[in-house]
């Protein structure tokens, strides 16, 4: 009872082929049916669409626990997020994905929760993925994006070392990490955002874990979903 309420966020976005209001109302109605643990849902919108915002302030009326921020433009995921991040004020925050984001059982928050605490070196959890394309230091060195990383100078002095990220979709994040470090990176806003704030987080003397029961996957994700 002492505890604030844990902190969701989503952060949504739907102009043209963009966005769905089907899938979002779906990741929010799983959200609100199989979260356990008391919680505020806070859904960032990106300047999308008249009807799909005013579709969200009736999701937002229907229920307390959900707080709507509407931006006047489409600001990118990264930055959307570190306004909910600024926002928060529960020991953990969790991101679940607004156009693909699905909560299958009862509880899935419990076990990010217990593996936090039993793990305080632990600053991101989710489900660590690796990229063929960049596994450790000196594949990130190759990349175009790489200038762009807060943490070069921390990659650079270990090419060698094994590389993994927390992969964006679903994911905890330790408040005292962000408070400490600061939110994404402005540099990185959409896409590698996951990537450059692991590592940026690493650099910093945090872990990263998986979760059991956390899959964030995508087409390029290994092994494949049909496996």
């Amino acid at each position: 009872i002492d505890r604030e309420p844990i902190d969701i966020f989503m952060v949504t976005y739907c102009r043209g082929p963009h966005g769905s209001i089907t899938a979002t109302q779906r990741a929010v109605q799983t959200v609100l049916r199989r979260t356990t643990t008391p919680f505020t849902l806070t859904i960032v919108d990106n300047g999308s669409e008249p009807d799909f915002v005013e579709e969200l302030r009736q999701i937002a009326r229907s229920d307390i626990r959900i707080r709507l921020v509407e931006l006047p433009e489409n600001i990118q995921c990264g930055p959307a997020s570190n306004i909910a991040l600024a926002l928060a004020r529960s020991e953990f925050i969790f991101y679940v994905c607004s156009n693909e984001g699905y909560i299958a059982k009862p509880g899935w928050e419990r076990p990010a929760i217990g593996l936090m605490r039993d793990r305080p070196e632990v600053g991101l959890a989710g489900q660590l993925v690796s990229s063929p394309a960049f596994p450790d230091g000196a594949g990130y060195l190759q990349q175009d994006w790489a200038r762009k990383l807060r943490a070069l100078e921390f990659i650079r002095a270990d090419p060698a070392r094994p590389f993994a990220h927390v992969q964006g979709g679903m994911w905890c994040l330790r408040r005292e990490a962000y408070l400490r470090h600061g939110g994404f990176s402005p540099e990185l806003p959409q896409a590698r955002m996951d990537v450059e704030y692991s590592c940026h987080l690493e650099s910093h003397g945090w872990a990263l874990a998986d979760v059991p029961g956390f899959a964030s996957v995508s087409s390029k994700t290994l092994p494949p979903l049909p496996a």
